[in-house]
């Protein structure tokens, strides 16, 4: 017997010799969906909403003092040639990492020693001669130029983007 034995009006088939053992969802009629302000309650929209307004504000933050800490670098900073003279092995996801001691003369004259900001699954061969940059007012705060920087910050900028767009759908209860 047919899936749809004894409802024959119920389902449509194509008129072929057999008729289908399941019905056509198309026969079956329109499906409606809910609006959201009917399944969300208001209180959770406005601590979702909240909640992400906040993450996007935390993102944002980070995201604005990763660039313009490079930015400066860029725009106002010095160049100097370095030595790497060692390095700082750090424990990340069960991995080591070594991150370069680096020693360059500022332009006062003063011989500063710095650990990089980016690091590698390589210790960093001692004796290389690296470019750093740093700003004259602080030379301590010296870093090895390079996009990683700029990448984190993008990245940032872009979930902060991300979470202020969901906050507003939460908000006005698209979601």
């Amino acid at each position: 017997a047919a899936g749809n034995a004894g409802w024959r009006l119920q389902f449509r088939y194509r008129g072929r010799r057999h008729p289908p053992r399941v019905p056509e969802f198309w026969t079956l009629g329109h499906i409606t969906f809910m609006p959201i302000p009917h399944v969300m309650p208001m209180p959770v929209r406005l601590m979702g909403g909240t909640f992400l307004v906040l993450m996007a504000i935390l993102f944002g933050t980070i995201g604005v003092c990763i660039f313009r800490r490079s930015f400066r670098l860029r725009t106002r900073g010095r160049v100097a040639d370095g030595v790497v003279v060692g390095s700082e092995q750090r424990l990340a996801n069960h991995r080591a990492y070594f991150y370069p001691k680096v020693q360059f003369q500022s332009s006062g004259g003063e011989t500063v020693v710095f650990t990089a900001s980016a690091g590698s699954g390589r210790t960093p061969p001692i004796g290389r001669k690296v470019r750093v940059m740093y700003l004259q007012e602080k030379p301590t705060e010296a870093d090895i130029p390079s996009l990683r920087p700029w990448l984190f910050s993008f990245v940032f900028l872009f979930f902060t983007a991300g979470f202020l767009v969901i906050s507003v759908l939460f908000y006005s209860g698209f979601l």
